[in-house]
């Protein structure tokens, strides 16, 4: 790809290949409907697989660019989920179908879901979180707060994670002492 306007989605395809874009789309999916039922959405809330495809599409075009500007042939962890986490938000697509005024979190259930999705992938090493001083609560709340309210870009939660991930290296070591 020597100049961007020589770009093609074939490329993207090319790249990661059919079956690994088609799992991916099946996992989010999966993901997502099983966010549906944990929080009793049946029938309020719907996964739009319309918006699921253009999300995945992005999600992987995003990556090519990143790994052709970068020269690099796999991108990192962090990358992987703050750019999929990035789309998730954009694309919103859960789709509320039925509304319950008396659910407040329903309106929000997008940024919610994204917040499970990034928390699942930080607490991935399952670690005993030392929150006396509530330090997480306040990260997840944070966290939340900018997923709902904040201006969103795939570096900016990449920064999130990474500082997260920091933390949890710094409270190992100070509790191994």
């Amino acid at each position: 790809m020597e100049n961007s306007s020589e770009f093609s989605y074939k490329d993207v395809l090319d790249n990661f290949g059919e079956k690994k874009i088609s799992e991916r789309y099946d996992s989010i999916c999966e993901l997502l409907n099983g966010f549906i039922k944990r929080n009793k959405y049946e029938g309020k809330v719907i996964v739009c697989a319309s918006i699921v495809n253009q999300l995945i599409i992005d999600y992987f075009t995003d990556l090519y660019r990143l790994k052709e500007f970068h020269h690099i042939d796999l991108a990192n962890y962090i990358k992987i989920t703050a750019y999929m986490s990035y789309w998730l938000a954009r694309r919103k697509p859960l789709q509320i179908v039925e509304d319950d005024v008396n659910d407040i979190e329903l309106a929000f259930c997008n940024e919610n879901f994204v917040l499970s999705y990034i928390m699942r992938f930080l607490q991935n090493d399952v670690i005993n979180i030392y929150d006396e001083d509530g330090m997480y609560r306040e990260f997840v709340s944070t966290l939340s707060y900018t997923l709902r309210y904040r201006t969103l870009t795939a570096q900016m939660l990449e920064l999130m994670i990474e500082g997260f991930m920091g933390g949890k290296v710094f409270q190992k070591t100070i509790s191994n002492k």
